[in-house]
């Protein structure tokens, strides 16, 4: 438990550098999607 205590800022940096790395990759897929959806909208005009 004494790790916890001494490394508790590092604790926190590591779940907030987590945090950003998963809305970048949430952000990165609806991107894909949203591209995906836009080259099919193009075609059918």
């Amino acid at each position: 438990m004494s790790f916890l205590h001494d490394n508790s800022i590092y604790i926190v940096l590591i779940i907030t550098l987590i945090i950003w790395t998963g809305i970048f990759l949430l952000l990165m897929a609806t991107d894909k999607r949203l591209k995906i959806i836009e080259k099919e909208l193009k075609e059918q005009e």
